[in-house]
C-alpha cells in the first residue's frame, strides 16, 4: 500500500463513495474509497490493478495487532494483494432500478483464501443448475461476492457478513455444497 498526502476528502461528482474493510495477508485496513459504480464488487472488478482510498484506520496482523497511523494519508492498494473485502455501506439494490440486472441462480459454496474460510451464498446466471459448469463461470470472476456469508478467521473467530467480497485469484479452493 502507497501512501500519500491528501487535503481532498470529497470523492467528487459522480463518484460513489464505499466504507469498507480491505484483508491482506498481513494487514486489515478500513477505509473509504471512490468510483463511478454504484456497488463495490463492481468497482473492484474494474480493470484498475489498484484501489484508491483513504484509510480510516490501519491494523498489522500478528501475535501483537499493531495499529498505524493514517492521519491525512490517501493510498493506493494492489488489488493483488487482496484477500477479501468486507462492504460496510453498499447498499443491496434490487432488479427494479436497473435495467442491466440479469437473473442468477443461488449457490451455496465456501472457500479458502490465506487464513480465511468464507461460507455464503455466490450467484451463477438463470439456470446453471449444474455444479461442474456454475465452478467453472464463478472461476471466470476476478473478485466474487458471497452474500449472507460467514468468514472464520486464523483463531477460529466467526463473523456474519452481509456481503464479503474474494479475490478469485488468491482463492486456494472453491466448494459448490450441492443441496441434493
Amino acid at each position: 500500500m502507497l501512501a500519500r498526502d491528501s487535503q481532498s476528502r470529497l470523492a467528487g461528482r459522480g463518484l460513489q463513495t464505499f466504507e469498507a474493510e480491505f484483508f491482506t495477508d498481513h494487514l486489515i485496513i478500513r477505509g473509504e474509497t471512490w468510483g463511478p459504480d454504484s456497488r463495490l464488487s463492481d468497482h473492484v472488478n474494474s480493470t484498475s490493478a489498484s484501489i484508491d482510498l483513504r484509510p480510516l484506520s490501519v491494523v498489522r496482523l500478528g501475535d501483537a495487532k499493531t495499529t498505524i497511523s493514517t492521519d491525512g494519508t490517501t493510498a493506493s492498494l494492489a488489488k493483488r494483494h487482496l484477500l477479501l473485502i468486507l462492504p460496510l455501506t453498499e447498499e443491496i439494490r434490487g432488479p427494479g432500478g436497473n435495467s442491466a440486472w440479469a437473473p442468477v441462480t443461488l449457490h451455496r459454496a465456501w472457500a479458502i483464501v490465506g487464513d480465511y474460510e468464507v461460507a455464503g451464498m455466490v450467484a451463477t446466471d438463470q439456470g446453471v443448475n449444474d455444479d461442474r459448469i456454475a465452478l467453472r463461470q464463478l472461476e471466470q470472476k476476478r473478485f466474487l461476492a458471497f452474500n449472507a456469508a460467514t468468514i472464520t478467521g486464523p483463531g477460529g473467530e466467526k463473523r456474519e457478513c452481509r456481503t464479503v467480497i474474494v479475490n478469485g485469484e488468491r482463492m486456494e479452493f472453491l466448494a459448490l455444497v450441492s443441496d441434493r
